[in-house]
This record gives C-alpha cells, sequence and structure tokens, in this order.
C-alpha cells in the first residue's frame, strides 16, 4: 500500500535568566493511503529547566533516554514510543512524559530523582481485525511513577545504575468481551519495576558497551497469558572504525523471560490473542539469543552517508534488516532512501511484522 505523507517539526529553546531555559519539540503531519487521509500531532517535549549550584532541575514534558548500547537499549523505559510515525529515524519515534527532574552534581558523577506524573502509551501498528475492537485501558494511578539514576562519566569507564516503578508503555492485549457478535480487547499496562545498568569504555580502537536490565511485571508467576511476565534483557558488544569513516558495530542479544509458559496452550478460544499478546511482548519463547550489525561509511565531507543494519533472533530465524542513504544536498536539504525488511516464521517477533516491510523516501528542507 502507497503512503504520502508530509510533516513539519518544530524546536524551540528561549533562554531563561542565567542558566535556565525552556524548550519545545512538536510536529504535526498528515497521510494519504490512497482516497484517505489521517492527520496527527504531537508534543514531544515542552519544559523548563535551570541550575543552582551543584543542582540541576527541569518540569515539563521531557524525553530522557537511558542506555549506552546501540540502538537496542533494555534500561530505556521512560519514553513512550510511536510506531506509526512515518520517519528513517528511530529516535524521532520517541516522544516524552511530563516529568519533575532534580539532579545533584559533584564532579563526574550525577545523581537523578524524577517523579512522572503523566502517563503515555506507546502507539502500536494493531492490525484491523473485522468483529475485533481494541479500546485504550490507561493505568488510573499515573502519578505513582517514579525513577532514580547514578551515572558517572569522563573517566575510563562511563557507567550508569538505573530504578523505574512506573507503567510499562507497551500496552498488552487483555481479553474483555468475547460473544457472537464480536470481541473487546483491553490495551492494558502492566506495573513494572525495571533495575538496569550500562557500561562503556575504550580498549585501543575499539569502543565496547554493556547494558542489562531485569524487570519486574504483575505476573510475576507467569499465570496469566495476557500479561507480560518478568524477563532479563542483556546486550553486550563493541564498534570499529576502519579507514577513518567506516564505521562496524555488532551486539549479542540475550532474553530469558521468567516462569515463561507456551501461549500455544492456552484454552482454544483465547489461543490466537495469547501468540499475538506473546508476539507483541518478544516473548514467544522462554529464552532468546540474537545479534544486531551495524555498517555505516561517509563520503564527501559527510555529505553522503550509507548505512545497513540488521536484527536477528537465532530461535525462530527471524530478523529484520535497514538499509539507509543520505544525502545533504545543502545545508537546508536531505534526502533520505531506505528500507525496512521483516521476515521470519508468521510466529516469530519480526516474522509477525512482515506487512510492516517497506521502503521510503524522504525529502526534508529545514527553515
Amino acid at each position: 500500500m502507497g503512503v504520502n505523507s508530509a510533516s513539519a517539526w518544530f524546536l524551540g529553546k528561549a533562554a531563561l535568566g542565567e542558566g535556565g531555559k525552556a524548550v519545545i519539540d512538536a510536529w504535526a503531519r498528515s497521510d494519504s493511503r490512497f482516497d484517505s487521509r489521517a492527520g496527527a500531532s504531537d508534543v514531544r517535549e515542552a519544559y523548563v529547566a535551570g541550575s543552582r549550584g551543584d543542582w540541576d532541575f527541569s518540569a515539563g514534558r521531557q524525553l530522557i533516554a537511558w542506555g549506552r548500547a546501540d540502538s537496542v537499549n533494555p534500561t530505556d523505559v521512560l519514553p513512550a514510543r510511536n510506531f506509526t510515525l512515518l520517519t528513517p529515524l528511530d529516535e524521532d519515534q520517541k516522544t516524552g512524559v511530563g516529568s519533575v527532574r532534580a539532579t545533584w552534581n559533584r564532579d563526574a558523577l550525577r545523581l537523578s530523582a524524577l517523579w512522572l506524573p503523566e502517563f503515555r502509551s506507546s502507539t502500536l501498528p494493531l492490525p484491523a481485525v473485522p468483529g475485533v475492537s481494541f479500546v485504550a485501558r490507561d493505568p488510573s494511578a499515573a502519578a505513582r511513577q517514579w525513577a532514580l539514576r547514578a551515572e558517572k562519566s569522563g573517566e575510563r569507564v562511563d557507567w550508569a545504575v538505573s530504578y523505574f516503578d512506573g507503567y510499562e508503555r507497551q500496552p498488552d492485549l487483555r481479553p474483555e468481551v468475547f460473544s457472537a457478535a464480536g470481541a473487546r480487547v483491553g490495551l492494558a499496562h502492566t506495573r513494572i519495576q525495571m533495575l538496569g545498568a550500562d557500561a562503556a569504555t575504550t580498549v585501543g580502537r575499539y569502543g565496547l558497551r554493556t547494558e542489562v536490565a531485569l524487570t519486574r511485571t504483575e505476573d510475576r508467576h507467569g499465570t496469566d497469558p495476557f500479561t507480560r511476565n518478568p524477563f532479563l534483557y542483556a546486550v553486550v558488544g563493541g564498534d570499529r572504525t576502519f579507514l577513518t569513516d567506516l564505521n562496524v558495530n555488532a551486539q549479542l542479544l540475550y532474553r530469558r523471560v521468567v516462569a515463561w509458559e507456551d501461549p500455544a496452550a492456552a484454552p482454544a478460544p483465547l489461543r490466537e490473542l495469547a501468540l499475538r499478546q506473546a508476539l507483541l511482548s518478544n516473548q514467544r519463547d522462554a529464552e532468546q539469543a540474537g545479534a544486531t550489525v551495524r555498517v555505516a561509511r561517509k563520503w564527501w565531507n559527510d555529505t553522503l552517508e550509507a548505512e545497513l543494519s540488521g536484527v536477528a533472533w537465532f530461535a525462530r530465524g527471524d530478523f529484520l534488516v535497514r538499509p539507509r542513504l543520505r544525502y545533504a544536498a545543502s545545508d537546508r536539504i536531505r534526502l533520505t532512501l531506505g528500507g525496512d525488511l521483516y521476515r521470519g516464521p508468521a510466529d516469530s517477533f519480526f516474522g509477525s511484522l512482515r506487512n510492516l516491510s517497506t521502503t521510503f523516501v524522504e525529502v526534508q528542507y529545514n527553515l
């Protein structure tokens, strides 16, 4: 299906007194799919920030990203994501949430405490199923979300330890009504506690990174096939630059689901939904190993850049391949050609997204 999309992005910053600032980041778009049209807009960030002595403060809707691994970040649980947003960059799909942050700085050490009174759900490309309606069920106690982070940088090893107690941004599929007339599925959000750590260092010409997160959910004993189970997610890898402008990055991935039960064992009327829930949360298997690879090179004073990246899970042989070619025609005009290729068995994470495979051309003009 062909899609045309026009979007406008706005980023504004203003100084507030000595050391203070106000930031707003927003976008609006209009998509055309054959004869139908859809429009949307979002304010990704809108906050004020300032400093006093060893302390930094900020309040408002903020996009706070965690993790040092390349693209795959198990600890990055604070932002919501709009997976339906047509953009070549995954980072542009992220959106901030309302939060208040206080950070104490002492040399290279930063200690942060956050309160997140706003809940924002990730937006998923759910398929249209005849007779099935999906209903958003946002948590009623959104203000009971908080996080802590300690990080140190500027020395031989950069590291951070993070903790989050709040709600999973990506919803679970929970059956509410099943009848001959149709079905209603709730998009519910489990409360999670995430404890994670990440680190990065250099050894000679190699950059090394690792990141790990242990996430506890409401289904601690694995008895509910419609609530994601607790899980461990780890990434380790590194990169090296060859010939001054050829960068190669490789990482190993590992996921282990606690108290896993096969969703195919769910009762027949709910089995298909249980399998869809397992695929959506990437918990189809109790244990998974995988890898990511990214190769990028620049030419012509960095105006032309080619990148080929991929992610694969070994258990079921599913994978995602992403080629990108970017050209800066001038300071204002940038052209991007790329694609996303999802492949694998239908009952695998990337295989279930096969219909989202696409190629695209983007023309970007900066005012």
